[in-house]
């Protein structure tokens, strides 16, 4: 019998291939995220590296709604139910991937006809590129999602290589033809979503089962678990995103992309966090259901002590080098940083904490738990931030973000704790 050349190199892979590949596409796709704005910051200016960072926080914004309200509740039913039911599940995927594109796309158009003013006109046309180009965005990540919760890594990982090659190539014919800006990156991220997605669509089209599709169930089942994780993704994204637009509209646009270059720079320890999550989420989920809450708990405590090196070393790297990475990384215009990098990289030991806690938080079916610590690092945000912002611009941002993190994860610590210690209790 002929192997197939993916059955190949997952043989080779060995146990613990799934989480290879896990790690291989996370760090792809985080990657290409991060040179996208290396692109950007290269080719145009500081200010429109600003206004494009203000575009992909709302990009990144409208994804977490999706797997919030999506991904997640997909991920848990499809380890609860027949796998006969797979294929409505799948197909029910992308119809409400739809249904919440076209919601979110009419509260961008909605917002690009604010008037924001001279000092921030950008904005207008940011907003309505980006409203055309969420369904397609979407799209990508429902395939890519569905693949992480069925453990079809490799199929993940094949879509987001053909879409980054795309997405690099349409950006550097704008650059091309001269109508690379702020806002016309976003249709080719796009146009190479759309693409990889019709691929995906043609190639496994078998798979997904429209005749006998419970869509109003099926909605009302996921918004009945994600409603809890909306809520604490809104809190935490706000408390997060929001120093960038508190800087854009209380100092301008330069200072918000020098504050943004920073920050990106931080979030490149993201790859092993987005890629902890998405291999150990279904693995934490099917562990509970399986072998109970002490097992579960007894693997969330492991991954903490495990991510720990990787947390120190990215900190000392940042207070180290930081203000020659950014400078290095996003050219001259972005000089003199490195007290802003190295106050704000001590945000990453808590962000790296939170990921295991959140899991097991989830996996418990308790996503009430989610906007409660969420709310109290928005609580943070608004308290400490923003008066850190207006008197000391993006220093201030910087330390405002890494109170909020260190809020965050003590509050989800506590929270995580106690509901684990009550199920241990319970006969």
């Amino acid at each position: 019998m002929i192997q197939s050349p993916t059955g190949t190199i997952l043989k080779r892979l060995g146990p613990y291939s799934g989480m290879i590949l896990v790690l291989a596409d996370q760090v792809i796709y985080s990657a290409a995220s991060f040179l996208t704005g290396v692109v950007v910051g290269r080719m145009l200016s500081i200010g429109e590296f600003g206004e494009f960072g203000l575009g992909a926080s709302l990009l990144i914004f409208s994804i977490i709604f999706q797997d919030t309200l999506l991904a997640t509740p997909y991920t848990f039913r499809v380890h609860q139910e027949a796998k006969d039911r797979y294929p409505s599940l799948r197909a029910g995927a992308i119809i409400q991937s739809f249904l919440l594109s076209f919601f979110c796309a009419a509260i961008l158009v909605a917002g690009s006809f604010i008037p924001f003013g001279e000092t921030h006109e950008a904005l207008s046309p940011i907003l309505f590129s980006l409203a055309l180009c969420t369904p397609f965005i979407f799209l990508r990540e429902c395939f890519r999602r569905m693949f992480f919760a069925e453990f079809k890594m490799l199929n993940a990982l094949k879509l987001d290589i053909a879409v980054i090659i795309m997405q690099f190539t349409f950006i550097f014919m704008a650059q091309h033809y001269g109508i690379l800006s702020s806002y016309t990156v976003f249709p080719a991220i796009a146009l190479a979503c759309l693409i990889g997605s019709v691929i995906v669509w043609f190639t496994n089209r078998k798979d997904y089962n429209f005749s006998e599709l419970p869509i109003v169930s099926d909605t009302l089942e996921n918004l009945k678990f994600g409603r809890w994780l909306l809520m604490g993704s809104t809190f935490h994204l706000s408390s997060l995103y929001g120093y960038s637009w508190f800087i854009f509209f209380a100092k301008g646009p330069v200072e918000a992309g020098a504050y943004m270059a920073c920050y990106n720079l931080i979030n490149l320890i993201n790859p092993f966090i987005l890629g902890f999550n998405n291999y150990f989420r279904p693995k934490t989920m099917q562990i509970y259901a399986k072998q109970g809450v002490a097992a579960m708990d007894s693997l969330i405590k492991r991954c903490c002590v495990l991510l720990l090196p990787v947390t120190i070393v990215g900190v000392i790297v940042l207070m180290a080098i930081g203000g020659w990475l950014v400078r290095f990384v996003y050219g001259a215009e972005f000089s003199g940083l490195g007290r802003i990098i190295g106050i704000a990289g001590l945000s990453i030991l808590p962000t790296v904490l939170n990921a295991p806690l959140q899991l097991g938080v989830l996996a418990m079916n308790k996503p009430q738990i989610n906007p409660v610590f969420h709310a109290a690092a928005l609580t943070a945000t608004i308290t400490i931030g923003i008066p850190l912002v207006v008197m000391y611009g993006k220093t201030g941002a910087a330390a405002g973000y890494a109170a909020t993190t260190v809020v965050s994860c003590t509050v989800l610590y506590v929270l995580y704790n106690l509901e684990v210690r009550r199920r241990l209790k319970q006969p």
